[in-house]
């Protein structure tokens, strides 16, 4: 509520009855009516002056105040009191909206193996006809060719010009016969081990496990290899006889 000056005087038998709010025209104080705590009406109150005296303060009614500064005589000030409207509540602020958590960066996909290199190692007196028709497949072999890998197939006795088992390739024989043969080895150019167990004991097999290491294979290479063999699906046994027509001229 605003408090409006009205008028001042002195009155040299009145007492001090109130506080001066302050003693200069025009000055504004405040106060809760309305709804809040009510100032009591006719009772005497100490409020701090300006100056750093005390005085005294009265409510003569719900909007007069008089105010009593001290001095001989006491310095009175009527002021108005003006009720204002009350101040709504103000809202408590709302707690920050803590940031979303970002979502994990994607695991990048470690590249492909790359190049591979197969070892194959075996006893060569040993070998199936399933086995010889995997490591001799056109299909596979031109896979390897085009996606630069590379198949050696090595005897598990095998020696250089000393006599005695390549350096290179002693530690995967030795793991070869402790396994059993044939066995096969991929790695990658830098000699990581991509692959170490039995060889595939067939063509299927060895496809199989050449796409699963990401060879591509062409399916269709094999199929045109025997059509073209074979046109007419009865290929040769090899041992035909030819048979001779002799042609007799009639005289």
């Amino acid at each position: 509520m605003h408090v409006r000056n009205l008028r001042t005087f002195t009155i040299v038998s009145l007492g001090m009855l109130a506080v001066v709010w302050t003693q200069l025209s025009g000055c504004t104080a405040r106060f809760a009516l309305g709804d809040g705590p009510q100032l009591a009406q006719r009772v005497p109150f100490t409020v701090p002056l300006a100056d750093g005296q005390t005085g005294t303060g009265l409510m003569l009614d719900a909007k007069q105040l008089l105010v009593a500064a001290p001095g001989q005589p006491p310095v009175l000030t009527f002021f108005e009191v003006i009720p204002l409207s009350p101040t709504p509540p103000v809202p408590p602020t709302p707690e920050p909206t803590p940031p979303k958590p970002e979502p994990p960066a994607p695991v990048p996909v470690p590249p492909g193996p790359g190049a591979l290199e197969l070892l194959w190692i075996e006893e060569t007196a040993a070998r199936t006809p399933q086995q010889a028709r995997a490591i001799t497949d056109r299909a596979i072999r031109e896979a390897l060719a085009n996606a630069g890998w590379s198949l050696r197939v090595v005897d598990q006795d095998i020696t250089d010009e000393t006599g005695k088992t390549p350096p290179e390739l002693a530690p995967a024989i030795t793991a070869a016969k402790q396994a059993g043969l044939p066995y096969l080895v991929v790695r990658s150019r830098d000699g990581a081990e991509v692959y170490a167990g039995k060889a595939p004991p067939d063509l299927t097999a060895f496809q199989t496990l050449l796409k699963r290491l990401g060879l591509r294979i062409n399916d269709q290479a094999n199929k045109s290899q025997d059509k073209d063999a074979c046109p007419t699906g009865q290929c040769p046994s090899g041992n035909n006889t030819r048979q001779r027509v002799y042609l007799f001229r009639r005289r």
